[in-house]
């Protein structure tokens, strides 16, 4: 079974508590004796997120944990495939040569459908793809050219290179109402020639809003909602985002794996201002070290139970509200990164939050 114990004949230290198959003995129950949270907030919409960028998965582990994820009380799962989708045609070489099958892919959606759990995917289209663009045939849109992590907004296949990611990842997601397009992290934006013009001449904010904004339409036109990380418009004017990516019904979704009270009250404003509905982000694994090989989870726990205080905080001070939130578990802090606390490692730490 995926999640049992041993029988009543052995003593309450022997006894080990089974999760997917992995045994773990006092650890879970030492776990569940932390400080809970006292409030009325309900967090109605709780994702899983899983990160396939390291480790990933074999099928039937996965299909075993979805209904413990269900039990715990996720309502859903983000699925960042990275390159273990079988892409074809002008991305068949991004995929790893051990993808996973269409079969294997169209089992594990649909496993995780049969238990009530709402499938979102997450690809990557502006910054961290350094899974497509590490690839000779596509080192052309780099916005560096020494560089994997970025595309190059203003190459002109870029938005073409981009909407086909966006195409091939739908495809194996056809239930899809959702889709995450991530664009956190463009570090080397307004970099290469072209960019560093158009960033003098109207400011750096309309580079990436002006980009984003075409994958928006794009993903309109699919009928399906977008989501977009929020770090990279911290900054930029309410006025603009809500013109260009608000107007387009993007939903950002802000993510803090630390305490959430550090995020400033001028970030929230901007959000709420420019955007119908706003995400939040917290993390069960992935957040530490990059390196990381047990997942600490006292520092997880506390950031789960400073961002259920931020939620009671948005409720008491006016009608805001978190729309959802994505319990991010990563698996390596960027693709060319070492691995840290794969899945196995980090369950306990998910069943607490």
């Amino acid at each position: 079974p995926a999640m049992a114990t041993m029988d009543d004949s052995e003593s309450e230290e022997d006894q080990v508590t089974y999760l997917c198959g992995h045994r773990f003995s006092r650890c879970l129950k030492s776990v569940q004796k932390l400080t809970t949270f006292v409030g009325d907030v309900k967090v109605d919409k709780l994702y899983v997120h899983v990160d396939f960028k390291g480790c990933p998965p074999r099928p039937n582990y996965l299909i075993d944990c979805f209904p413990l994820w269900k039990k715990w009380g996720a309502t859903g799962v983000v699925f960042e495939w990275e390159d273990m989708l079988p892409f074809t045609g002008l991305l068949r070489n991004v995929r790893k040569s051990y993808c996973y099958s269409e079969e294997e892919v169209e089992l594990l959606i649909g496993a995780a459908e049969k238990e009530g759990l709402h499938c979102i995917p997450l690809v990557q289209t502006f910054g961290h793809l350094e899974f497509v663009l590490k690839h000779s045939e596509f080192a052309c849109y780099r916005e560096v050219p020494e560089e994997v992590l970025c595309l190059c907004p203003l190459h002109s296949g870029s938005f073409a290179l981009a909407r086909e990611l966006i195409d091939q990842t739908l495809k194996f997601h056809p239930q899809a109402d959702i889709i995450h397009i991530g664009c956190d992290e463009v570090f080397s934006l307004g970099t290469c020639e072209k960019c560093k013009l158009k960033a003098s001449n109207k400011g750096i904010e309309h580079v990436f809003v002006d980009f984003v904004e075409k994958l928006l339409g794009h993903c309109k036109a699919k009928k399906v909602r977008p989501l977009i990380w929020h770090d990279m418009m911290e900054s930029y004017p309410s006025t603009l985002l809500s013109e260009k990516l608000g107007s387009m019904e993007a939903e950002p979704v802000l993510w803090q794996y630390g305490d959430v009270s550090q995020v400033s009250e001028s970030t929230w404003d901007t959000l709420y201002a420019s955007f119908p509905r706003v995400w939040g982000a917290t993390a069960f694994k992935g957040a530490a070290e990059p390196d990381a090989v047990w997942t600490p989870l006292h520092q997880r726990y506390a950031n789960h139970l400073s961002w259920l205080q931020k939620a009671a905080d948005l409720k008491e001070k006016g009608p805001r509200h978190l729309e959802a939130m994505i319990v991010t578990g990563w698996s390596r802090f960027s693709h060319n990164s070492p691995l840290c606390e794969i899945l196995p490692v980090g369950l306990p730490s998910l069943h607490v939050c």
